[in-house]
């Protein structure tokens, strides 16, 4: 190993497990050098195993070199008994020395708190200076002051749904102290937080739980109110076309919009009335370049190709109806098991079979092999299939962003 380059000792100490990278460090002053980077970069907080937990904070408390590499850091569970009680040789008071270990970590990207909310007041007070991103509770002020030091510099933030984030009324949120980001590029959670912390802000992606309020779609949007808004993703309970309304008015250049209901509302009358009313809101986003409305009857199974049973059937006509009056519309999921994307089967209203265009999986890949495009000399034909694949690439960009964010907001608020 002390002959290889240290470019790529860096490189195998990237995929070399923990354990593996702990022992490289051991074996000479060189290779901890240059493997310590990897070994710090990542770290979890995790008092299920005490010694563990107790050596980490004493490592990143009493050596700041370590400390400094550290970019991401998730808090698991933080029992300060249990610490107190395995470790009574640690140099400092628990409470300290977690205090002494996170004011270390000066290069911090990203933070995620999942401990106990109670807990979250002993990092009130640490700053991180490169922080960019962090899940966090909502607990009282503590999260408020925690947020102001480092409003500067955050461009994801997502407030875990916990009991005290449930509880949030209307009536709270003149009690909740505004908070604005600068540089906030992605807002994860109630729409309480919401309307109180993104007014005017230039955010690109929003994630928001509308079900404890009513009417809080429109309030959301109308305090953003923000033309950059690419992709709006909406926790509901029941099918009813308020946040639709909520988008034309308030966000109608957003390109990617998801309704998701949480309400286990298991009726198919209404879901297909809200689909049938869709068309008009539709109509008024001119850019929109996905519509993501899933749902999971129990009575439906995957699909295979060619089928044309009447559930099928029934929403390829919701999907001509968009197509007529959208121009931009390049991808439909409705129910989870159908994903759409436009062919000549959904194009062309004459058609009566049809065809699966996608099979059902989490990836939003399309392909273009059933579009017609003509002859190659056709400048026209080309200048569209262009145009047609940047809308894609812009898609594809958003979904790949939001879809990881989501199915985390869905996991967690169904916990609540």
């Amino acid at each position: 190993m002390d002959d290889l380059p240290t470019e790529l000792v860096e490189l195998i100490s990237l995929f070399a497990p923990q354990n593996d990278i702990a022992s490289l460090c051991l074996a000479s002053t060189r290779l901890a050098d240059i493997c310590r980077r990897s070994l710090y970069h990542s770290l979890a907080i995790d008092s299920n195993n005490v010694e563990q937990t107790a050596s980490c904070l004493t490592t990143l408390a009493d050596a700041p070199r370590c400390a400094r590499f550290v970019r991401e850091l998730e808090v698991v569970k933080l029992d300060i008994k249990a610490l107190a009680s395995h470790c009574p040789k640690l140099p400092l008071p628990i409470g300290l020395q977690i205090i002494c270990a996170l004011q270390n970590l000066v290069g911090l990207e990203t933070f995620s708190f999942g401990a106990e909310p109670s807990l979250f007041v002993f990092i009130t007070g640490v700053q991180f200076p490169r922080l960019r991103s962090c899940t966090l509770p909502y607990f009282l002020h503590y999260t408020s002051d925690f947020l102001e030091q480092h409003r500067s510099t955050l461009q994801t933030l997502i407030i875990s749904p916990r009991l005290t984030t449930q509880l949030l009324t209307a009536a709270d949120a003149a009690e909740i102290e505004p908070l604005t980001f600068p540089r906030l590029n992605c807002f994860v959670g109630p729409s309480t937080l919401a309307e109180r912390w993104l007014p005017h802000s230039s955010i690109e992606h929003l994630i928001v739980d509308c079900r404890l309020i009513p009417d809080a779609a429109s309030n959301v949007l109308r305090s953003v109110n923000n033309a950059s808004l690419a992709s709006c993703t909406m926790l509901v309970e029941g099918w009813h076309t308020e946040p639709l309304a909520a988008v034309v008015s308030y966000a109608p250049a957003v390109r990617v919009l998801t309704i998701i209901e949480l309400g286990c509302d298991d009726d198919e009358d209404a879901y297909e009335a809200f689909l049938s009313s869709a068309d008009k809101y539709i109509a008024q986003l001119p850019q929109l370049l996905a519509l993501r409305v899933p749902t999971s009857p129990k009575d439906l199974q995957p699909d295979k190709p060619g089928d044309t049973s009447p559930a099928v059937l029934a929403e390829l006509a919701h999907l001509r109806r968009w197509a007529a009056c959208s121009r931009t519309l390049l991808h439909a999921a409705l129910h989870d098991v159908w994903q759409w994307a436009p062919t000549a089967v959904w194009l062309a209203t004459h058609k009566a079979d049809a065809v699966r265009v996608a099979a059902a999986s989490d990836s939003f890949d399309v392909t273009i092999a059933h579009m017609q495009v003509g002859p190659a000399s056709d400048e026209n034909v080309k200048t569209a299939v262009d145009a047609w694949c940047k809308r894609l690439d812009e898609m594809e960009t958003i979904v790949q962003v939001v879809a990881p964010l989501e199915s985390h907001a869905v996991e967690q608020a169904l916990k609540f």
